[in-house]
């Protein structure tokens, strides 16, 4: 709003800095509330442009970010200030370095994509989208089995039956089909049995 925008100004001017970061994120808040992510990103990296060490300020431009990955002509308001942190991911969590690796492959950067995924599972083992991602990425390079090694890992992970039951069926096709390992495959289907004991699709593949 623009009086929230003549505070972060004061605040800015009197070299008040957390003040206007602390105004800049409700600035966000208020327009996620009215369905504009845009000026939430905006409002992001003006905060970002002020306190760059700041965790909070660098976890919000990175999720504000992510939820305009499918209008990368907006994302590329924030290039420079997502550069950055590409460069830099120190301190950040799990969930934010999947979402910055998911940033990093709408940009085109495959490469730190796929590390930034790697250093997730360096924080959490079982970080669910960093394994679908590099199982993703490893079986569009016809590296079946490394794929299949991550569809695994994500189903330890979940703790839904039904979606732990359809990883480790996929999991055993990629061993089965693609990889043409089938001791890893039967394995595979073995676990997922013992989710669904007597599922016909397990049992004649």
């Amino acid at each position: 709003s623009s009086a929230c925008e003549l505070l972060v100004h004061a605040a800015t001017r009197d070299r008040e800095i957390e003040r206007a970061c602390e105004l800049l994120a409700l600035a966000g808040k208020i327009a996620m509330a009215e369905s504009d992510p845009p000026r939430a990103l905006l409002a992001a990296v003006a905060a970002y442009d002020l306190m760059p060490k700041a965790t909070r300020v660098r976890q919000e431009v990175i999720a504000s970010a992510h939820r305009l990955l499918a209008t990368p002509k907006i994302l590329a308001r924030a290039t420079q200030e997502l550069e950055a942190l590409l460069d830099d991911a120190t301190g950040l969590g799990a969930h934010s370095l999947v979402m910055l690796g998911e940033i990093a492959a709408a940009l085109g950067d495959e490469g730190r994509s796929l590390e930034l995924f790697r250093k997730a599972l360096v924080l959490d083992a079982y970080q669910p989208q960093a394994h679908a991602r590099l199982a993703e990425a490893f079986a569009a390079r016809g590296m079946f089995e490394l794929a299949a090694n991550h569809k695994e890992k994500q189903a330890l992970g979940s703790r839904d039956d039904g979606e732990q039951f359809s990883l480790l069926v996929e999991a055993g096709d990629l061993w089965a089909q693609r990889a043409h390992d089938l001791e890893p495959a039967t394995h595979a289907y073995e676990e997922a049995l013992r989710i669904r004991p007597g599922d016909h699709r397990v049992l004649y593949t």
